[in-house]
């Protein structure tokens, strides 16, 4: 922030304003600018100017294609790696039946204790991962190219 008068910056003035560093450091010789700004408020009006210029048309074209490919780009990611996850998830189911079968022979299980916790926690991972691959996004009913319309009447009451 700059102040209108003498081009000074707006910085911290006491423990929640801001004021002109000219007027502050310098005098009302340099700048007669004496107002200062609450920091809420201050917050409030750049969170409003903020909206408002998100929320035009050619700022939100953008956004969409962008997301767009975004998301292309990760559902390809997904079903790319899904062969390798499967076979994957195979082998570890498969590794952790052996060591069922081997442990109902007789063998001591205390063996397998740190082989098992690895295999479960990779199972973990690449089930979650496919979870992950088949979910779709919960914000694809808001991404409309009128969003800005939309959003128009929104407030935080």
């Amino acid at each position: 922030m700059t102040c209108g008068e003498c081009g000074s910056s707006y910085a911290k003035s006491g423990r929640a304003r801001f004021g002109c560093q000219g007027a502050s450091k310098k005098g009302p010789a340099f700048c007669g600018n004496r107002l200062t700004i609450r920091q809420d408020d201050l917050d409030a009006r750049i969170l409003a100017g903020l909206a408002n210029e998100m929320m035009r048309d050619v700022v939100l074209a953008v956004f969409l294609a962008e997301y767009a490919e975004e998301t292309a780009r990760l559902e390809a990611s997904a079903t790319d790696g899904q062969p390798q996850r499967d076979l994957e998830l195979m082998e570890i189911n498969r590794q952790i039946a052996l060591v069922k079968v081997a442990i109902l022979k007789g063998v001591d299980p205390s063996m397998f204790v740190a082989e098992m916790k690895q295999r479960a926690e990779r199972q973990g991972a690449l089930l979650a991962e496919a979870d992950r691959a088949i979910q779709a996004p919960v914000l694809a009913d808001l991404l409309h190219a009128d969003l800005g319309a939309r959003t128009a009447g929104w407030s935080d009451d």
